[in-house]
């Protein structure tokens, strides 16, 4: 089986790749079109590999020619799952005080502000991220594939059956609530 999952950065895209991966047997590959150095072989693992789970964030693909559509690089996978985050401004903040510290792997809350520095962490960008992952929202949400969300999967957990449901296998064991 192969599996995509197109995310929203912040949206638990990291979390979800795991427990595909973990709960089925499949080999993880994390975001191969950041970097177009290294795409050639990643693209040569994509087309030969059959047990693989992919993710990708912020529709990185584009940035390769012979992703410029989408539906290309959808038809190369058996599933293909969109996750978003429904909450736009704490996806806006989680990304500018992970980007800040360079903490990519830790919940914004891991990080112990003052009022005043989280709010001078955010201030300077976050009109223009906030537009940037709305646009990606809107995006990902456009795509004619399975659209799960972050507060469907780890907070409120009321997509975990429909998501098992698509991939044909249990994944909520590794799903951990937030709280």
């Amino acid at each position: 089986m192969k599996v995509l999952i197109v995310a929203q950065a912040r949206s638990g895209s990291t979390s979800l790749l795991k427990a595909v991966g973990y709960s089925s047997d499949l080999m993880i590959i994390n975001e191969p079109f950041r970097y177009s150095a290294q795409f050639t072989d990643d693209y040569k693992l994509l087309k030969e590999t059959d047990n693989i789970v992919v993710k990708t964030v912020d529709n990185w693909f584009y940035r390769m020619e012979e992703f410029s559509d989408p539906n290309k690089l959808f038809s190369m996978f058996d599933k293909v799952i969109g996750l978003t985050r429904n909450n736009i401004e704490d996806t806006t903040t989680s990304y500018l005080v992970a980007s800040h510290f360079n903490s990519w792997r830790k919940g914004q809350k891991s990080h112990k502000l003052s009022e005043e520095e989280y709010n001078r962490i955010i201030s300077d960008q976050y009109e223009e991220r906030y537009s940037h992952v709305k646009k990606i929202q809107q995006e990902i949400k456009s795509f004619n594939i399975e659209q799960f969300t972050y507060e469907g999967l780890f907070i409120d957990r009321n997509e975990l059956d429909l998501i098992e449901n698509y991939l044909g296998f249990e994944i909520s064991s590794y799903i951990q609530e937030v709280k």
